[in-house]
């Protein structure tokens, strides 16, 4: 049968999809990647393969086309604001926060802590620098994605020429008609960003995530002191038996934000 990470899973998907047909792309993103999560754990049981995959993809989906609907420069405050809008229907349904992602309640204490750290890292800490976007506004255009056009004559889109084919100096008289390079919107796509609004963040490199952990380096473990003086034991209290423990700088994320 359905384990019970992959039953928390499925409801978040079924959210996720409701989400996305009434357009809110950001908050049907947060909730496929919580579903991700969740089976990354899966309640300290085999991870359902073909569920995971499944979900890998429709996650994949729902990232393009929340970028395809999202301006680069909103990109950061549209899913800040979705992760506060999940947080009810995360809390209706029993969920406890596990870093950045929302588990059963009943898995803190049954969890191992390679298991907590495993759903730690599928929702590390956002970069500081663009909130888990991967890109900034860009500051050449302000986020707008375009610039005033300076093609020559220009003036608000429009070009004036005067004809050549006149009689006299008293019966000249200019002719309008759009810009050719910004075709009467006075606007053309900023250089700097394509026209994206956005630029990648130098910060995280465009992945959006915090910087690594020096402590684990990425992996969000440490050795269990206790067992490392005593010997592996079965009934420690402080990594189950599995000779390892949440990292004490970054609380098994990983990663370390600023």
């Amino acid at each position: 049968g359905a384990t019970p990470s992959s039953r928390a899973a499925s409801r978040d998907v079924a959210r996720a999809r409701q989400e996305n047909r009434d357009g809110h792309a950001a908050v049907a993103l947060v909730l496929y990647r919580n579903a991700q999560a969740l089976l990354a754990a899966n309640a300290g049981q085999k991870p359902n393969e073909a569920a995971a995959k499944a979900i890998a993809a429709e996650a994949e989906s729902a990232k393009r086309e929340f970028e395809s609907r999202t301006p680069g420069g909103r990109r950061a405050a549209a899913l800040a604001a979705a992760r506060r809008s999940c947080e009810d229907y995360f809390r209706g349904e029993g969920r406890i926060p596990c870093g950045r992602a929302w588990i059963p309640a009943d898995w803190q204490a049954a969890l191992a802590p390679a298991s907590i750290a495993a759903v730690r890292l599928s929702l590390p800490p956002d970069c500081a620098n663009c909130s888990g976007a991967g890109s900034i506004p860009c500051k050449t255009c302000g986020g707008t994605g375009h610039s005033q056009c300076r093609a020559a004559g220009c003036v608000n889109g429009w070009i004036s020429r005067k004809p050549t084919n006149t009689l006299t100096p008293k019966t000249d008289f200019a002719i309008r008609e759009k810009c050719p390079t910004c075709r009467g919107t006075a606007k053309v796509p900023c250089k700097a960003c394509a026209g994206r609004a956005a630029t990648p963040c130098r910060t995280c490199a465009g992945s959006g995530h915090a910087p690594l952990c020096k402590g684990c380096h990425g992996s969000g473990l440490d050795t269990c002191h206790d067992c490392a003086r005593k010997g592996l034991r079965p009934d420690c209290a402080f990594c189950h038996g599995t000779g390892s423990v949440l990292c004490g700088k970054c609380g098994g994320d990983g990663r370390v934000s600023r």
